[in-house]
């Protein structure tokens, strides 16, 4: 798989052992996985009228048998590269590759679309005589730079840096822990918590909006002709009465879900991330000030910034901004630093 590559194939690592690292290529689902579910609940329609003939039977088995071999043909497979650590060689992308014969890390990455970009930071290694491999890949630097840190402890190989990392920044390492600090005065204690509102990648706000609005229309529709059908003595089975609610409740969920992402960063003594949907919480971290050495802005492409990476005593943590706001989230964070 070489660098030019651009789709959502994420690799990253699933076993760090002391005989070997896995690295793991996770695929993203086919589009036929969706359409082999909507054959599925199609099959099942025909349970919603009366009696069952030699046709309906037909009917459901057609359905159920393409519906399966959609989504077998389209579940995502992957491969694993293994990095030996004893005999210092990758496994996995056909012959192996030997730590002699490699000449760098690089740092690189991919920004696709515009309106909703697809970020992939990578890692890519480069071999002789000519080889290229992308070694690490996914949307999330910080995850990237801790995979990379276990991999550069087992091997040494120079890095190339990447991503607009300054010159020296090493975020995959852990920063050396903190001197004991002087006795704060009063005034060190007193510190303003500012609270940044960070936008997502692909602002959710209007389709969120249009999804649970269909949603609820969809569902006040079919309840009309529900209620219809019952004032007219024409039966109702439970499946005809189901499918309908379980598709409207799936719609406002999904636009709910939208609808409420949240991602916010406060900044004061502690540095607070914090990511809600329907009022859940679902990511947070919590850092103080003197675990954060350092605050890169970064992008795949090292041009536009489309995350932040601290650099701690912890190691890499990455909060996701939109280029219009990532300077002034960096300014916030390198103060507090």
């Amino acid at each position: 798989m070489r660098a030019e590559r651009q789709d959502k194939t994420t690799l990253e690592i699933v076993q760090a052992g002391d005989h070997e690292i896995v690295v793991m290529e996770r695929r993203p689902a086919g589009g036929g996985i969706g359409v082999g579910l909507l054959f599925l609940a199609t099959g099942l329609l025909p349970f919603a009228g009366d009696g069952m003939t030699w046709l309906t039977w037909l009917t459901f088995g057609f359905f159920m048998v393409t519906g399966a071999a959609l989504i077998g043909f389209s579940w995502p497979r992957g491969r694993r590269l293994r990095l030996i650590r004893g005999a210092r060689e990758l496994h996995g992308a056909g012959n192996p590759i030997a730590q002699a014969d490699v000449q760098e890390l690089e740092l690189t990455g991919l920004v696709l679309g515009e309106e909703q970009p697809e970020l992939a930071y990578q890692v890519v290694l480069r071999a002789r005589p000519g080889r290229t491999l992308v070694l690490l890949s996914g949307a999330d630097p910080a995850k990237v730079l801790t995979d990379l840190g276990v991999i550069a402890a087992a091997w040494d190989v120079p890095i190339r840096l990447g991503w607009g990392l300054g010159p020296g920044a090493t975020p995959w390492l852990e920063a050396a822990p903190p001197s004991p600090p002087s006795p704060p005065n009063e005034a060190a204690l007193v510190t303003q918590t500012k609270t940044l509102l960070l936008e997502e990648h692909s602002p959710p706000l209007p389709g969120g909006i249009t999804i649970l609005v269909g949603g609820a229309l969809v569902g006040a529709m079919w309840s009309v002709d529900l209620y219809r059908r019952s004032q007219t003595g024409l039966p109702l089975s439970d499946l005809s009465m189901g499918l309908p609610i379980c598709f409207s409740l799936l719609l406002v969920v999904l636009g709910g879900v939208l609808v409420t992402m949240r991602a916010s960063l406060s900044i004061g003594q502690e540095v607070i991330f914090e990511r809600r949907v329907l009022g859940l919480r679902r990511r947070r971290f919590c850092l103080d000030r003197d675990q954060i050495r350092a605050a890169f802005a970064v992008g795949p492409s090292g041009e536009e910034p489309w995350h932040i990476v601290l650099e701690t005593t912890r190691g890499p943590f990455s909060v996701a901004v939109r280029p219009g706001s990532a300077n002034e989230v960096l300014q916030a964070l390198r103060r507090a630093a």
